[in-house]
């Protein structure tokens, strides 16, 4: 359970992403932590959003570590790796979404829809159309959307 302190400045944070003011959101992180706040969970979502709005890919790796070794190190969580996917998605480094696809198991969590459609978009905008179609057709377990047939389709359109 985050204090009320913390949820304040997580408040904060997330009105600054909405706003797309990415750089304010990720200082008023950095901000909280040289106060001595502990983050949550919710304060790293936020902060990768941030970065996936900003397509700052390298920023969104960077805290995902931070994440994980934080001082009271955090549970990876889907919706942090997939915000990092996404991010990555943007930023045009289809490779590295791959990876972060790669890595949910390795962390005991399974990809969700996102998380393919994500990766599968990354692809399509690198003309890597036949990954794209591939990892659409790995979404077995979880629903496919609309999204992930345009994400194929997209791609292959190219």
């Amino acid at each position: 359970m985050e204090s009320c302190e913390v949820a304040a400045w997580n408040r904060a944070m997330q009105n600054l992403a909405k706003a797309r003011r990415w750089q304010p959101a990720l200082e008023l992180l950095h901000a909280a932590k040289k106060r001595a706040l502990q983050p949550t969970l919710v304060s790293y979502l936020i902060a990768i959003g941030a970065c996936e709005q900003g397509r700052n890919w390298s920023l969104a790796l960077v805290l995902m570590q931070e994440f994980q070794c934080y001082e009271y190190p955090l549970p990876p969580h889907v919706n942090a790796v997939n915000a990092a996917i996404s991010a990555c998605d943007k930023g045009g480094q289809w490779r590295r979404a791959i990876h972060f696809l790669a890595w949910l198991p390795g962390w005991d969590l399974l990809p969700d829809v996102v998380s393919f459609n994500s990766t599968a978009s990354g692809c399509g905008k690198a003309f890597e159309w036949q990954r794209s179609v591939h990892l659409i057709g790995k979404v077995q377990d979880v629903e496919r959307t609309v999204v992930s047939y345009g994400a194929g389709i997209s791609a292959t359109e190219k």
